[in-house]
Protein backbone atom coordinates (compact mmCIF):
# COMPACT_ATOMS: atom_id res chain seq x y z
CA UNK A 1 0.00 0.00 0.00
CA UNK A 2 1.48 3.34 -1.01
CA UNK A 3 -1.14 5.71 0.42
CA UNK A 4 -2.44 6.77 3.81
CA UNK A 5 -5.50 4.75 4.77
CA UNK A 6 -8.31 5.29 7.24
CA UNK A 7 -10.58 2.30 6.63
CA UNK A 8 -10.89 -1.24 5.29
CA UNK A 9 -13.80 -3.03 3.62
CA UNK A 10 -15.07 -5.41 0.92
CA UNK A 11 -12.77 -8.39 1.37
CA UNK A 12 -13.36 -11.17 -1.16
CA UNK A 13 -11.77 -14.26 -2.66
CA UNK A 14 -11.96 -16.20 -5.90
CA UNK A 15 -11.29 -19.80 -6.87
CA UNK A 16 -8.41 -20.60 -9.22
CA UNK A 17 -9.93 -22.58 -12.08
CA UNK A 18 -8.18 -24.32 -14.98
CA UNK A 19 -9.90 -25.11 -18.25
CA UNK A 20 -9.21 -25.81 -21.92
CA UNK A 21 -6.27 -27.30 -23.79
CA UNK A 22 -3.71 -26.02 -23.16
CA UNK A 23 -4.87 -25.34 -19.62
CA UNK A 24 -5.73 -21.71 -18.91
CA UNK A 25 -6.03 -20.15 -15.45
CA UNK A 26 -9.06 -18.05 -14.54
CA UNK A 27 -10.52 -16.75 -11.29
CA UNK A 28 -14.15 -17.79 -10.81
CA UNK A 29 -16.92 -18.47 -8.29
CA UNK A 30 -15.75 -15.68 -6.04
CA UNK A 31 -17.45 -14.69 -2.81
CA UNK A 32 -17.47 -11.76 -0.41
CA UNK A 33 -16.02 -12.04 3.10
CA UNK A 34 -18.17 -9.47 4.94
CA UNK A 35 -17.07 -7.68 8.07
CA UNK A 36 -13.29 -7.46 7.65
CA UNK A 37 -11.94 -5.73 10.74
CA UNK A 38 -8.18 -5.56 10.29
CA UNK A 39 -5.40 -6.91 8.10
CA UNK A 40 -1.65 -7.14 8.65
CA UNK A 41 0.71 -7.95 5.77
CA UNK A 42 4.42 -8.71 6.03
CA UNK A 43 6.73 -9.42 3.09
CA UNK A 44 10.14 -11.07 2.96
CA UNK A 45 12.68 -10.69 0.17
CA UNK A 46 15.50 -12.84 -1.12
CA UNK A 47 18.53 -10.63 -0.58
CA UNK A 48 22.18 -11.08 -1.50
CA UNK A 49 25.15 -8.87 -2.27
CA UNK A 50 28.08 -9.63 -4.55
CA UNK A 51 31.38 -8.14 -3.45
CA UNK A 52 34.52 -7.46 -5.46
CA UNK A 53 37.51 -5.15 -5.09
CA UNK A 54 36.48 -4.57 -1.50
CA UNK A 55 33.10 -3.04 -2.43
CA UNK A 56 29.54 -4.22 -3.08
CA UNK A 57 29.11 -4.67 -6.83
CA UNK A 58 25.56 -6.05 -6.96
CA UNK A 59 22.65 -5.75 -4.54
CA UNK A 60 20.08 -8.42 -5.42
CA UNK A 61 16.60 -8.22 -3.95
CA UNK A 62 13.50 -10.09 -5.12
CA UNK A 63 10.15 -11.03 -3.63
CA UNK A 64 10.30 -14.30 -1.71
CA UNK A 65 6.96 -14.68 0.09
CA UNK A 66 4.48 -12.84 2.22
CA UNK A 67 2.23 -13.47 5.20
CA UNK A 68 -1.18 -11.96 5.83
CA UNK A 69 -3.27 -12.06 8.98
CA UNK A 70 -6.76 -10.67 9.05
CA UNK A 71 -9.81 -10.64 11.28
CA UNK A 72 -13.47 -10.48 10.36
CA UNK A 73 -16.65 -10.10 12.40
CA UNK A 74 -17.90 -13.50 11.22
CA UNK A 75 -17.08 -16.06 8.54
CA UNK A 76 -19.72 -17.82 6.52
CA UNK A 77 -19.28 -21.52 7.36
CA UNK A 78 -19.19 -22.69 3.75
CA UNK A 79 -16.65 -20.10 2.60
CA UNK A 80 -14.52 -20.57 5.70
CA UNK A 81 -14.40 -24.33 5.27
CA UNK A 82 -13.39 -23.95 1.64
CA UNK A 83 -10.60 -21.49 2.43
CA UNK A 84 -8.94 -23.67 5.07
CA UNK A 85 -9.69 -27.01 3.38
CA UNK A 86 -12.15 -28.26 5.99
CA UNK A 87 -15.54 -29.91 5.42
CA UNK A 88 -18.92 -28.35 6.15
CA UNK A 89 -22.17 -30.26 6.48
CA UNK A 90 -25.71 -29.67 7.70
CA UNK A 91 -26.73 -31.07 11.07
CA UNK A 92 -29.47 -33.66 10.69
CA UNK A 93 -33.03 -32.30 10.60
CA UNK A 94 -31.92 -28.67 10.87
CA UNK A 95 -30.37 -25.87 8.86
CA UNK A 96 -27.48 -25.54 11.30
CA UNK A 97 -24.02 -26.33 10.00
CA UNK A 98 -20.95 -28.01 11.42
CA UNK A 99 -17.39 -27.46 10.20
CA UNK A 100 -15.28 -30.61 10.49
CA UNK A 101 -11.50 -30.41 10.71
CA UNK A 102 -9.13 -33.22 9.76
CA UNK A 103 -5.38 -33.68 9.96
CA UNK A 104 -5.58 -34.42 6.23
CA UNK A 105 -7.22 -31.10 5.31
CA UNK A 106 -5.54 -29.38 2.36
CA UNK A 107 -6.39 -25.74 1.73
CA UNK A 108 -6.63 -24.65 -1.92
CA UNK A 109 -4.80 -21.75 -3.51
CA UNK A 110 -7.16 -18.83 -4.09
CA UNK A 111 -6.97 -15.19 -5.06
CA UNK A 112 -7.85 -12.57 -2.44
CA UNK A 113 -8.60 -8.87 -2.43
CA UNK A 114 -9.80 -5.99 -0.25
CA UNK A 115 -10.38 -2.25 -0.44
CA UNK A 116 -8.79 0.41 1.75
CA UNK A 117 -10.28 3.88 1.85
CA UNK A 118 -7.93 6.75 2.47
CA UNK A 119 -6.31 9.80 0.98
CA UNK A 120 -5.12 10.21 -2.61
CA UNK A 121 -3.58 13.12 -4.51
CA UNK A 122 -5.82 14.36 -7.33
CA UNK A 123 -5.47 17.59 -9.33
CA UNK A 124 -2.92 18.93 -6.88
CA UNK A 125 -5.17 18.46 -3.82
CA UNK A 126 -5.60 15.61 -1.38
CA UNK A 127 -8.98 13.92 -1.72
CA UNK A 128 -10.67 10.82 -0.45
CA UNK A 129 -9.91 7.79 -2.57
CA UNK A 130 -10.12 4.00 -2.57
CA UNK A 131 -7.29 1.55 -3.08
CA UNK A 132 -8.10 -2.00 -4.16
CA UNK A 133 -5.44 -4.62 -3.42
CA UNK A 134 -5.48 -8.01 -5.15
CA UNK A 135 -3.31 -11.08 -4.53
CA UNK A 136 -3.47 -13.74 -7.27
CA UNK A 137 -2.16 -16.65 -5.18
CA UNK A 138 -2.66 -17.14 -1.44
CA UNK A 139 -3.30 -20.11 0.83
CA UNK A 140 -5.20 -19.80 4.11
CA UNK A 141 -4.82 -21.55 7.43
CA UNK A 142 -6.79 -21.10 10.63
CA UNK A 143 -5.25 -18.47 12.88
CA UNK A 144 -4.96 -18.18 16.64
CA UNK A 145 -8.13 -17.66 18.63
CA UNK A 146 -8.65 -15.81 21.91
CA UNK A 147 -11.65 -16.71 24.05
CA UNK A 148 -12.57 -15.26 27.40
CA UNK A 149 -15.52 -14.90 29.74
CA UNK A 150 -17.58 -11.74 30.04
CA UNK A 151 -16.33 -9.12 32.45
CA UNK A 152 -17.24 -5.60 33.50
CA UNK A 153 -17.02 -4.40 29.90
CA UNK A 154 -17.75 -6.07 26.58
CA UNK A 155 -14.79 -7.13 24.48
CA UNK A 156 -15.07 -8.63 21.01
CA UNK A 157 -12.74 -11.53 20.19
CA UNK A 158 -12.73 -11.85 16.42
CA UNK A 159 -11.92 -14.93 14.33
CA UNK A 160 -8.56 -14.71 12.59
CA UNK A 161 -7.02 -16.46 9.60
CA UNK A 162 -3.48 -16.45 8.29
CA UNK A 163 -2.53 -16.65 4.63
CA UNK A 164 0.73 -17.22 2.80
CA UNK A 165 1.25 -14.92 -0.19
CA UNK A 166 3.07 -16.42 -3.15
CA UNK A 167 4.30 -15.22 -6.51
CA UNK A 168 2.25 -16.79 -9.29
CA UNK A 169 4.24 -18.21 -12.23
CA UNK A 170 1.03 -18.30 -14.26
CA UNK A 171 0.67 -14.52 -13.99
CA UNK A 172 4.31 -13.70 -14.83
CA UNK A 173 5.38 -14.14 -11.18
CA UNK A 174 3.02 -11.39 -10.09
CA UNK A 175 2.16 -11.43 -6.40
CA UNK A 176 0.10 -8.26 -5.93
CA UNK A 177 -1.85 -5.62 -7.84
CA UNK A 178 -2.84 -2.24 -6.39
CA UNK A 179 -5.32 0.05 -8.12
CA UNK A 180 -6.60 3.46 -6.95
CA UNK A 181 -10.10 4.79 -7.65
CA UNK A 182 -12.05 7.92 -6.84
CA UNK A 183 -15.18 6.01 -5.81
CA UNK A 184 -15.87 2.88 -3.80
CA UNK A 185 -18.18 1.63 -6.54
CA UNK A 186 -15.39 1.71 -9.14
CA UNK A 187 -12.93 0.00 -6.79
CA UNK A 188 -15.47 -2.67 -5.93
CA UNK A 189 -16.32 -3.32 -9.58
CA UNK A 190 -12.65 -3.77 -10.51
CA UNK A 191 -11.93 -6.07 -7.58
CA UNK A 192 -15.01 -8.20 -8.15
CA UNK A 193 -13.87 -8.67 -11.74
CA UNK A 194 -10.45 -9.85 -10.57
CA UNK A 195 -11.95 -12.33 -8.07
CA UNK A 196 -14.81 -13.56 -10.24
CA UNK A 197 -17.50 -12.30 -7.85
CA UNK A 198 -20.86 -11.95 -9.58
Amino acid sequence: MNKATVGLCNAMFGKRTYSGTPSTLSFTDGAMLPGINSCSISVTYDEAKLYGDNVALVDHRSFKEGTMEFKVAQFDDTNYAYLIGATVSTISQSSDKVVQYSADDAAPYVCFGMIADGITLASGDYEEGYTAVWFPKVKFTEGNQDLQTRGDSTQFNLPQVTASILADPETSNEWKEVATFSTLTAANTWLKGKCGVS
